[in-house]
């Protein structure tokens, strides 16, 4: 996949993660530079913890596929888009 820099919508993710799995994530998206920004603010939802992710629309699928598999490392828990999360 091609990663060009030109302007994209960004979408939202929420990302349901442990605080002690931050680090490693963070480390793994950087890792893939420019693929997504994952962001230290976070919401309490339901008594979970969930933390933004942005990603440029055109690596959307990319970066689903990667915290699907860092699934079996880390507490990665409900992958969803930030509109779709119930209040």
């Amino acid at each position: 996949m091609s990663r060009s820099r030109s302007k994209s919508r960004v979408l939202t993710y929420l990302i349901e993660l442990d605080e002690h799995d931050i680090h490693f994530l963070e480390a793994v998206i950087e890792g893939y530079d420019g693929i997504a920004t994952l962001l230290r603010d976070y919401k309490l939802i339901r008594g979970k913890t969930y933390f933004k992710l942005l990603v440029p629309e055109g690596f959307r699928e990319e970066v689903l596929r990667i915290l699907k598999e860092l699934r079996e490392y880390a507490a990665i828990g409900e992958i969803c888009e930030d509109s779709d999360v119930p209040g």
